[in-house]
């Protein structure tokens, strides 16, 4: 057994905010790698998250949203 096989995220989704950019994007990208589909959460643009992602033959799928916003964030987690 891998000793990454601890690490393993396959078989689960996990929401990434701020996924655009910086740690987010180093969060999102991460999480791809160990198997897990990404849901990136941003009020900006994820392409170049998306491309990495891609690019490891990762899954993600972008939500816009802006959570500074308490009611547009009740709507993302809906």
């Amino acid at each position: 057994m891998s000793e990454l096989f601890a690490f393993s995220l396959a078989g689960n989704r996990i929401l990434v905010t701020g996924a655009n950019t910086g740690i987010g994007q180093g969060i999102a990208v991460s999480v791809a790698r160990a198997g897990g589909a990404v849901i990136g959460v941003g009020r900006s643009a994820m392409d170049e998250t998306a491309e990495k992602i891609a690019a490891i033959g990762g899954q993600f799928e972008t939500v816009a949203a802006d959570l500074g916003d308490s009611a547009a964030a009740a709507v993302m987690l809906d």
